[in-house]
C-alpha cells in the first residue's frame, strides 16, 4: 500500500494527498510496531515530495490521541455535527498544533461561498456558547 500512495504522490506530482478512512489501515495492521513503521515511512515521503498529508479518519478524541497515527500528526482537528431541533451546529476543537498557540474549546461556524465562519469571531476567541447571537466572521482575517 504504501509504494502505491508514494508512486501516486510522485506520478501525479500531488500537492496535498488526502487519505479518507485511515482509522481503518490502522486497524488492520498487524501490530502497532508495523504500523509506526508505516507512519515514519508515510510521512518520510511526504517530507521528501513537498506534499503535506492528510488522514482523515473517525476518532473518539481525547480518548484516541495516543494512537500512532495521531502522535505523528502535526495538527489533529475534530469536527462534529451537534443535531438541533431546527438546525444542525456544526463545530471545530483544535486537540494538536504542534509549535503553534491555539485557544481550546469548540468553535462553531458554517461553510458558505466565501469560505468558512465562524460564530462569534474567530478562532482565536475563548469558547463559543452556542445559544448566544453572534455576527459571523470569516477567518482567516484579511
Amino acid at each position: 500500500m504504501l509504494n502505491s500512495v508514494v508512486s501516486r504522490i510522485q506520478t501525479h506530482k500531488v500537492r496535498v494527498a488526502e487519505i479518507d478512512s485511515f482509522r481503518a489501515i490502522s486497524d488492520v495492521s498487524p501490530n502497532r510496531g508495523q504500523l509506526s513503521r508505516f507512519l515514519g515511512t508515510l510521512s518520510a515521503q511526504l517530507v521528501e515530495n513537498n506534499c503535506p498529508g492528510l488522514l482523515v479518519g473517525e476518532y473518539s478524541l481525547p480518548r484516541d490521541l495516543d494512537l500512532p497515527e495521531l502522535a505523528m500528526a502535526d495538527v489533529v482537528i475534530y469536527l462534529e455535527v451537534e443535531r438541533l431541533v431546527a438546525s444542525d451546529l456544526r463545530t471545530l476543537r483544535i486537540y494538536k498544533m504542534r509549535d503553534s498557540k491555539y485557544v481550546e474549546g469548540r468553535q462553531a461556524f458554517y461553510v458558505n461561498n466565501d469560505g468558512i465562519r465562524f460564530l462569534g469571531g474567530s478562532p482565536e476567541q475563548p469558547e463559543i456558547d452556542p445559544d448566544e447571537e453572534a455576527e459571523p466572521t470569516i477567518w482567516p482575517p484579511n
